[in-house]
């Protein structure tokens, strides 16, 4: 299907565009500027000795002081009024759009007064046939165009925006404003009083600077008093209010072609594991020509490769979110561009967990009316039944050994979860010595109130600082945890020994325990209702916070400390691992005979459920090569 415009472009200031992103990217670049100088010296604009038509105009009045008659430049700067746009710069822009502020389908009206609209006046003056007593209306138009470089125009009461009058496009220039309905994108200048912008009360207390003619007549103005005596008028004027406007500055305009609802690009955004994307996704039928992104991102390479025209265009398209890592990390920053280019108008398209840019831009463009967008988040939760909750309780503890303290401590937690609606994260640390049971509890937590579903780092991996991408989603075209935590299965996120992880990421967690949104440098994710469980071999809490440091001390919510083993639970853990493996050796040992064997190696104290099971586990296996001792023997 053929590719339709939809914008025409008609300012672009491509100088301060350039000057954004060279600051942004911390580097420079090319630049080619349009400007010619001509000094010329001692230039002289003489008024013309003729007849003057005498017209009753409060402007002339207010402002013939200024202009005399005759007028002086010894330097004269001419700049080339063509503005011209290569698809690179168009390309650049597109990365700082998302962070522009919009203004679709808009109308601009003139602002009363301003030097804009005195400027565009000066224009009309000049043919007045006979010209205008008292006022020189080419000096006037010298002056008015040489006052000001940007003209300034009115959205609505509360806000303005400026052009830069240099850099109008496709022939516009200022006067075509003010008849044409045109989408802008701009960067806010700040908030200002309206009245700076009446040029005419701006003039009038230049020329009560300048102008001799008004000469003290009273004793008052020769010889102030040394008490002021307001009137009833300045008394009014200190109680009006300032009425203040927004003042915005236009990087780029264009006029918008509406598209038929027919003709749209019908986006859904999908949020939540492969699982529920997938599930959400129609039953697609063989028939049906479903494309992915990452397959057409290939086409089209190829394509550029070989110098033809790639016009394979989806009319349904599906974008996995893991396709984001299949592509360079400078297209990241054009995703959205990359799938029109990719897609028919009238496209269906199907994205998984997108990027924030990508993100920013769909809803940008639904703004404008330009595309349809829907968008479906997966709905996540703990098990709230209360009936179930004792047994739950009573099935976690019998499968845990010699922890009866942190069984009634996280018993109080999980009450607490299932009764209340909690949207900020609930962080838990499990401390104490390794081999405990802490990571055990963790995933009885998970099969009796998350559906046996979580969310597990181990965080003694993350060692240097190659893993900082991870944290913080610095390389958009890798996994990060912002990544990860999208692509959850359930409200459970288990960290496992946070004492093993660096302490230059502890900053990623500052965020993700504090708030219900949680940003790295690529994603931005809903967290609300989180479950945050810990681990770490601290002993005392005060360990603890002088490890962590007091930010992250501060935000967890519960720490629950796990207690060494006594000698009647190592006696449990020992008849529990034995018989547990039981099926594999009950053809040849009992676990009577097991038990005598591995009694006699285990201490009273100090074992952990880590020693026990190698113990059991080397017992077994020096019982069962008896065996093969006793066949050798009689060989």
């Amino acid at each position: 299907m053929a590719k339709k415009a939809i914008n025409k472009i008609i300012y672009f200031d491509k100088e301060t565009i350039r000057n954004i992103l060279q600051e942004r990217d911390h580097g420079e670049l090319s630049k080619v500027t349009d400007i010619s100088s001509t000094a010329q010296a001692q230039a002289s604009f003489a008024t013309e000795a003729s007849a003057k038509l005498k017209l009753e105009v409060p402007l002339v009045s207010r402002i013939s002081f200024l202009f005399t008659g005759k007028i002086d430049a010894s330097y004269v700067i001419k700049r080339d009024s063509t503005t011209t746009i290569s698809s690179t710069e168009i390309s650049e822009f597109e990365k700082l759009k998302p962070l522009l502020v919009s203004i679709p389908n808009v109308q601009l009206s003139d602002i009363e007064n301003s030097s804009t609209s005195l400027r565009v006046a000066g224009g009309y003056l000049k043919i007045v046939k006979g010209g205008i007593e008292g006022l020189d209306t080419k000096e006037f138009k010298t002056v008015m165009d040489s006052y000001d470089g940007y003209d300034t125009y009115k959205v609505d009461e509360k806000h303005y925006v400026r052009f830069n009058n240099s850099a109008f496009v496709s022939n516009y220039k200022r006067n075509d404003l003010l008849t044409t309905t045109m989408t802008l994108y701009c960067i806010p200048v700040g908030s200002f009083d309206k009245m700076r912008f009446d040029f005419i009360q701006e003039i009038s207390k230049m020329e009560r600077l300048i102008s001799t003619a008004e000469q003290p007549q009273t004793l008052a103005d020769l010889y102030p008093p040394e008490i002021e005596i307001k009137s009833k008028t300045d008394t009014a004027n200190s109680q009006k209010e300032i009425e203040n406007v927004t003042l915005y500055d236009v990087l780029y305009a264009c006029v918008t072609a509406e598209a038929s609802n027919e003709d749209k690009r019908k986006y859904h955004i999908i949020i939540g594991s492969k699982a529920y994307f997938d599930a959400s996704l129609p039953d697609f039928s063989e028939e049906d020509e479903v494309d992915t992104f990452l397959e057409l991102v290939k086409l089209s390479d190829a394509a550029k490769q070989s110098r033809y025209t790639f016009d394979q265009y989806a009319n349904t398209l599906i974008v996995k979110n893991n396709n984001y890592h299949g592509i360079v990390e400078a297209a990241h920053d054009r995703l959205g561009p990359l799938i029109e280019d990719l897609t028919a108008d009238d496209a269906e398209i199907y994205i998984h967990n997108p990027p924030r840019v990508l993100k920013e831009y769909l809803e940008d463009q639904h703004k404008r009316s330009l595309i349809e967008l829907d968008v479906k988040s997966e709905e996540y939760g703990i098990k709230r039944d209360s009936e179930m909750f004792v047994e739950n309780i009573t099935s976690i503890s019998s499968n845990l050994f010699g922890q009866e303290n942190a069984i009634a401590e996280i018993s109080k937690s999980l009450w607490y979860l299932t009764t209340v609606k909690r949207e900020k994260p609930y962080v838990i640390m499990l401390y104490g010595n390794s081999s405990l049971g802490k990571t055990e509890l963790v995933r009885e937590i998970s099969k009796k109130f998350f559906g046996d579903k979580c969310l597990e780092k181990h965080l003694s991996m993350f060692k240097n600082n190659n893993y900082s991408e991870y944290f913080f989603g610095d390389a958009p075209n890798r996994k990060s945890l912002g990544f990860d935590l999208l692509e959850r299965e359930s409200n459970l996120i288990f960290f496992d020994e946070l004492d093993k992880c660096p302490e230059h990421f502890f900053s990623a967690f500052y965020t993700l325990f504090d708030n219900t949104l949680f940003k790295d440098a690529t994603y931005d994710v809903d967290v609300s209702g989180i479950v945050i469980i810990l681990t770490s071999n601290y002993q005392t809490k005060d360990e603890m916070k002088k490890q962590l440091g007091l930010p992250i001390f501060y935000r967890i919510d519960k720490m629950i400390h796990f207690d060494d083993f006594g000698c009647d639970t190592i006696y449990a853990i020992v008849k529990s691992e034995i018989k547990a493996r039981e099926s594999e050796y009950e053809d040849k040992l009992s676990p009577e005979m097991v038990y005598a064997a591995v009694s006699s190696l285990v201490s009273a104290t100090g074992e952990n459920a880590r020693t026990i099971k190698y113990k059991v586990q080397q017992v077994i296996e020096e019982l069962l090569f008896q065996e093969v001792v006793q066949k050798m023997a009689k060989n």
